[in-house]
């Protein structure tokens, strides 16, 4: 029987009948191989979690590219060579440069992305022969989702790997003097000889298996196979298998019964040159996009192919574009007409052709034609693009909820020929958008009517942006923006794509800034921390890594779902609603008294808080609100109510900040109105608010202003938004003076063996990337006088650790350090007379004795809230954003953060969960956008369509700092609560993209004091509508 096979960090793999259809590389790696260090989460390619590298041999080169595992079918892999976390480096036989460089810039948190961070980056050193720049390489994690870090550490760590590095990499020499570790360690030549791979000695015959599920796999190695097959096996159901990254678009829950692989049929790849561009279409989209420069950079008349390379560097991702196919692209762009596939798009606006083939005939069609074409027992061979000269101007837009990794909202392409002896008159047109109907391709009318025309006149281009208007067909389409704002931004593209290719001297500059496009000309981000230490009292308030970094960065730590299954295990799913049909018609704010003096002060303030907890009260989070909602402000003249509701709408739970996120929010919103309806700045308004008993915020809104030059940014924005039309930018604050609650209850062990006198720490806490385990070792080797490698922390669990509180709030890691205090004061109180009597023993000597003369070396203690007292952490945030009017698009030019921690119990650490914190709060500000359908399913319920930030949607310049000289009397060693004060200063991006859409309105006519509301995130389509731009302003002078 024939078999598939490929190995897996040097061990021989084989399967064949005994695997179903949908079983993935992943699950083969995790459960017939038991290595857990690969993860999974989403199961679509769109989180990363399951990365791992391959290695292949080809008939050209071997080369070496990382995959999404759980895309990839097992019975894809033949002839692979698959590395996974484990295959790099482990506590035994020592850790990979990658895995330790993560480790030691602080880049994990929980931990469960870090494997997949660490094999995507494998990936692509190796891909590249480790020949990046820092731009590459930041540029290149589109594929990775982290939700704790924010992601800065993450990739300062990896660009430590660039050529352009700004101080030589001590990992790089690593790296280069690295035994080979995928064979078991035996290998001492170059690492990099790995992916020398022979191919299998089956190549040149079909491969055929009737898997366990009933399916037939075939792989075959020419296109007339494929006819063969199908002329036996029927094409009632079957489906032509390369790559299989389409199911991360539309899921495929169950696989026709005949599965052909064409991954190794050569005809379908490649290029070569005649009159036109000739390219496999069964090329992979990297492939693609590398013959692309190629043949730009050899061919003057496909030069227009380097646009075209850029466009498709915002397709998916690297470990997708690695395996995903043109052909694959287009077919899912056949099956579903509204998929916005922006391979069709630059094909069809460029003039492609696409050649089909079937058992019978050779033919020849048009992107658009191809959509209506019956592909039963048809496959697409190659791709021909056209040499074009240069009379021709192409431009090509993607605009998408977030950086990268995301299907474009509306993409679109133009292609302009111009008569060479009238320049700016049109001989052709080719006008083609994407995502705003199934089947409209073509802006036919406007193409044939921008014809003989002079193109940069206003006269034309209003009377081309009319008759586009009129013809743009915009549908619904379930889970995608609404069609007022799809229609809107086509048009904006559409003017965008004239303001890219109009000679300079014709555009009067203040329409110039509409040029520009963020997605592609973003700089390199960077960061800063300031905070203060003390060696003294080291290892409290020294900057480390976490101790369990490295264990994480090598796949090592267990998670629930690695655990081996056990028989009969008990499986559960929920049960859900067909209809949720719940909705909020209305809320009245008039019995709200929004009453203040000149000044901004708030004279009387009737403040009515509903907490809306779905069908159910799941988490009692109402008693958060009262404190947080008074946050830093002086609240005596503030009648606050809160209420606890239910509605007929589903109960959701908190992320980060329950119960304070919101609130602390809504404080600022009216802040935030107060000094719109006055023409008052915002942060004057909130001084003059300030509570009295705040005087720490007030010295950190002092210290932050100085340090981000606030008063002389603010006159940069607003002579930047007085000179540009198209883009505009806004700096706004956010404050708050966050309440750690006491709801602790938690079980502190620490016992000591006398052997070498090691401590072993058990606790009811868990660590869930916030550095608790960290933190509780460094208290107690401080409390204890004795070094941080002594002291190891144990997992929990309810025989050592009973009845312990949820861990949250920000509390339980002081709680936990306080229990361990406490221990420790309690062992030391037992060995105070030895030790005296021993005369300044070593630690080892005391503790040796003191088991001799049995004296007890273990001590709990349990943490209540009688040992807590309530404190606050204040902060304040700047932020200045960039918003493009013409699409929503926008990025994060800078941010500055100051939060109190109290006396940092490690600074390296909670520099990284302010960075965290604040990134998790601008998605939701931004990007993370739910859409219900009417009948009250959530449409937006996966990766694709419900975005987080990634790596390039952080600030772009990001500073944070600790204030100086603070120490909290009634916090465990002088700390404050640290990991979800600062998720909630995250608004501030939200205001300061609301005053860059004021500042458009103004331009329109709007006063900047009209309030307009925004209910939801910062969206493209909140960006682009609330800006409210006429047609009749898109003018070129």
């Amino acid at each position: 029987m024939d078999k598939i096979t490929f190995s897996v960090n040097g061990k021989k793999c084989e399967v064949g009948g005994d695997v179903d259809s949908d079983v993935s590389l992943n699950d083969y790696i995790r459960e017939r191989l038991n290595l857990r260090g690969t993860k999974y989460m989403c199961k679509e390619g769109g989180c990363g979690a399951c990365i791992v590298a391959v290695s292949t041999a080809d008939d050209t080169a071997p080369r070496v590219f990382s995959v999404n595992s759980c895309l990839v079918s097992v019975t894809s892999c033949h002839g692979w060579q698959v590395t996974t976390v484990e295959g790099l480096g482990d506590r035994r036989r020592g850790y990979h440069p990658l895995q330790r460089a993560l480790a030691e810039h602080n880049g994990s948190q929980c931990g469960y992305c870090s494997p997949g961070w660490v094999m995507a980056m494998y990936g692509l050193l190796e891909s590249s022969d480790y020949n990046l720049t820092q731009r590459q390489i930041e540029n290149s994690f589109g594929s990775n989702v982290c939700r704790c870090t924010g992601f800065r550490p993450i990739l300062d760590a990896f660009k430590t790997f660039a050529k352009d590095a700004p101080k030589p990499n001590e990992y790089v020499t690593d790296i280069e003097d690295l035994t080979c570790r995928r064979g078991g360690g035996d290998c001492t030549g170059d690492c990099r000889d790995w992916c020398i791979v022979q191919k299998p000695n089956d190549e040149a015959k079909i491969i055929k298996i009737k898997l366990k599920d009933n399916r037939i796999w075939y792989r075959v190695k020419e296109v007339k196979d494929i006819f063969a097959i199908l002329e036996q096996e029927g094409d009632d159901s079957y489906m032509l298998v390369n790559g299989n990254t389409g199911k991360g678009a539309v899921p495929v829950f169950d696989f026709p019964r005949v599965l052909i692989d064409i991954q190794p049929v050569e005809e379908l790849k490649g290029y070569y040159v005649d009159q036109n561009l000739v390219v496999g279409a069964g090329s992979t989209l990297t492939n693609f996009m590398d013959i692309m420069l190629t043949v730009a950079h050899q061919e003057e008349e496909f030069g227009y192919l380097l646009k075209l390379h850029e466009h498709l560097d915002l397709v998916a991702h690297i470990p997708v574009r690695n395996i995903g196919t043109i052909a694959g692209n287009l077919m899912l762009k056949h099956r579903q007409p509204t998929f916005s596939s922006d391979v069709y798009l630059l094909l069809e606006s460029t003039g492609a052709v696409l050649t089909i083939a079937s058992k019978e005939s050779v033919t020849e069609v048009l992107p658009e034609q191809f959509l209506h074409l019956n592909m039963t027992g048809k496959v697409i061979t190659h791709v021909k693009l056209p040499p074009l000269s240069h009379n021709y101007e192409f431009v090509s837009f993607k605009v998408m909820p977030r950086s990268q990794n995301a299907h474009a909202s509306v993409n679109a392409a133009f292609l302009y020929q111009f008569d060479p002896h009238r320049p700016n008159e049109v001989v052709s047109a080719r006008i083609v958008f994407g995502g705003l109907s199934a089947y409209f391709t073509h802006a036919s009318h406007t193409e044939q009517l921008l014809i003989g025309q002079n193109l940069f006149t206003n006269k034309v281009l209003q009377e081309a942006l009319h008759t586009l208007e009129l013809e743009l067909k915009v549908e619904n389409i379930a889970g995608e923006l609404t069609p007022e704002y799809r229609k809107k931004c086509a048009l904006g593209l559409f003017y965008k794509g004239l303001l890219t290719i109009i000679p300079q001297q014709s555009l009067k500059p203040w329409y110039r800034s509409g040029v520009s496009d963020l997605r592609k000309s973003r700089p390199l981000s960077k960061g800063t921390e300031v905070y203060d230490t003390n060696p003294d009292i080291w290892p409290i308030n020294e900057p480390m890594p976490k101790v369990d970094a490295l264990i994480q960065c090598a796949g090592e730590a267990k998670y629930v779902n690695d655990l081996p299954t056990q028989q009969d295990e008990v499986f559960c799913a929920f049960v859900t609603s067909d209809i949720g049909t719940g909705v909020i018609e209305e809320i009245d704010p008039s019995p709200a008294l929004v009453g203040v003096n000149d000044l901004g002060e708030i004279q009387y303030l009737e403040y009515h808080y509903y907490a809306d907890n779905g069908y159910v009260v799941n988490e009692p989070l109402i008693g958060f609100a009262g404190p947080a909602i008074r946050s830093c402000y002086d609240s005596r003249r503030w009648s606050i109510k809160t209420f606890n509701v239910t509605t007929d709408t589903p109960s959701n739970s908190f992320c980060r900040a329950p119960g304070t996120f919101d609130t602390i929010a809504l404080t600022e919103y009216i802040m935030e109105q107060i000094s719109y309806v006055l023409d008052k700045d915002p942060l004057e308004v909130r001084l003059n608010n300030l509570s009295p008993n705040a005087p720490e915020v007030n010295e950190m809104i002092q210290t932050l202003v100085k340090d981000a030059e606030y008063e002389k940014r603010k006159k940069e924005v607003k002579e930047f938004n007085q000179l540009n039309r198209w883009k505009k930018r806004g700096l706004r604050v956010a404050l708050m003076r966050w309440p750690a609650g006491v709801i602790v209850d938690y079980l502190v062990t620490i016992s000591i063996y006398h052997g070498d006198g090691s401590l072993v720490v058990k606790h009811g806490g868990v660590d869930i990337g916030q550095g608790k385990n960290t933190k509780v070792i460094q208290v107690i080797a401080y409390t204890l006088n004795i070094k941080t490698d002594k002291v190891k922390v144990k997992p929990t669990d309810v025989a050592s650790n009973p009845n312990t509180s949820v861990t949250g709030g920000s509390t339980s890691t002081g709680a936990v350090c306080f229990g361990a205090v406490k221990c420790c004061q309690i062992i030391l109180d037992r060995l105070a007379a030895l030790r005296e009597e021993l005369n300044n023993p070593t630690w080892e000597e005391l503790i040796l004795n003191a088991y001799l003369r049995g004296i007890n070396l273990q001590a709990s203690y349990r943490v209540t809230p009688n040992d807590i007292t309530i404190h606050r952490s204040g902060g304040a945030a700047f932020a200045e954003v960039e918003l493009d009017i013409l699409t929503g698009e926008h990025e994060i030019r800078r941010v500055d953060i100051i939060e109190d921690v109290g006396t940092s119990l490690n600074p390296e650490i909670d520099i990284g969960q302010i960075e965290g914190g604040f990134v998790m709060g601008v998605g939701y500000w931004t990007s993370e956008h739910q859409i219900v359908a009417p009948s009250g399913e959530v449409l937006t319920d996966r990766t694709w369509n419900y975005h987080v930030p990634l790596a390039k949607d952080i600030p772009i310049d990001f500073r944070v700092q600790l204030r100086r000289n603070s120490f909290n009397p009634t916090g465990v060693i002088g700390a404050k609560a640290v990991g979800e004060p600062p998720t909630t200063m995250a608004v501030c991006v939200a205001f300061a993209l609301r005053e860059a859409i004021a500042a458009s309105r103004e331009d329109s006519g709007i006063p900047q004091t009209q309030w307009f509301n925004v209910d939801g995130p910062y969206t493209l389509e909140a960006n682009v509508l609330k800006a409210n731009a006429h047609l009749e302003e898109f003018l070129f002078n």
